[in-house]
């Protein structure tokens, strides 16, 4: 079993960023559907909100990834599968927070839609969603969630077999070793 756990900094980013991704996406979609009303600009102004976070808490993840000097190595006994599965997974999710902010923020200066969240605005601009940047935004998004929840499957199925993965992440549960 490893002893290795992540500084108390990195598990605390790495649950708020997990919960905000976990509510932005749905909040998007619903937001994406819904018809244009107050309603709608108050979800937009909150999913903006929360992707600002998220942009936030993603940049200061990747700087603790790069300057904290005593991160955990991989879990021991990693399948050479899950190795190749985490160089795919990891980087979308250290890096796709920041691309989905930048994709967020064309839209925003692009449609017309920056007017409308400031007040100086009459309607959300129809078809946001259809432009190409409105696609890959959604796209993008949807990517994210399900590497997520890969992340999310991928450990808790490390945890039932060996026991160790999750007390790295301050969560000592499941622990159901062989």
């Amino acid at each position: 079993m490893t002893e290795d756990i992540y500084s108390k900094k990195t598990r605390t980013v790495h649950w708020i960023l997990a919960s905000l991704i976990f509510i932005t996406f749905p909040l998007g979609i619903f937001m994406g559907r819904s018809e244009m009303s107050a309603l709608k600009l108050n979800l937009y102004k909150v999913h903006i909100i929360i992707g600002t976070l998220i942009f936030i808490f993603a940049a200061y993840r990747l700087y603790l990834k790069f300057t904290e000097k005593d991160r955990p190595g991989e879990p021991e006994h990693l399948a050479n599968y899950s190795r190749q599965i985490q160089k795919v997974t990891f980087p979308i999710l250290y890096y796709f927070p920041l691309l989905l902010m930048v994709s967020g923020l064309t839209i925003i200066f692009t449609t017309g839609l920056f007017p409308v969240l400031t007040g100086s605005g009459d309607d959300i601009p129809a078809g946001i969603v259809d432009l190409t940047v409105g696609r890959s935004h959604l796209i993008g998004g949807l990517v994210l969630v399900l590497t997520a929840v890969t992340h999310f499957i991928g450990s808790t199925l490390y945890q039932l077999s060996k026991g160790e993965l999750y007390a790295r992440m301050g969560l000592n549960i499941l622990k159901f070793n062989k």
